[in-house]
């Protein structure tokens, strides 16, 4: 019996080999060998989309403003005694914001 990884005599009824320490035995025929199939990956468009960009300018200049707005009214009147319905209006503003400049995100993450 011959060694099939490094061609070496060896014994008859072998199941490894002495030298390189290969199986000799043969490979059992139930088991279907394991084929992997590999895909590549889809191709993305890419790019930015205009109107995504235009929103997170939009999102982020409202956002911006509106908070500048609340800083201003704060500093240059005071604090009015309803100071939470305030903070909650600016807030809601600013949320409006974040959430336009959101939408202009996705758009841009789906490409044109």
């Amino acid at each position: 019996m011959i060694c099939g990884k490094c061609g070496a005599n060896l014994p008859d009824g072998s199941q490894f080999c002495t030298v390189c320490g290969n199986s000799l035995e043969a490979p059992s025929a139930s088991a279907p060998p394991v084929q992997t199939q590999y895909y590549a990956p889809a191709a993305r468009s890419g790019g930015f989309s205009i109107f995504g960009v235009i929103l997170l300018i939009i999102g982020a200049a409202l956002a911006v403003s509106w908070l500048a707005s609340f800083v201003y009214n704060i500093v240059t009147f005071g604090a009015p005694s309803d100071i939470w319905s305030v903070i909650n209006s600016y807030l809601t503003n600013i949320g409006i914001g974040a959430g336009i400049m959101g939408i202009g995100a996705a758009l841009n993450k789906l490409g044109k």
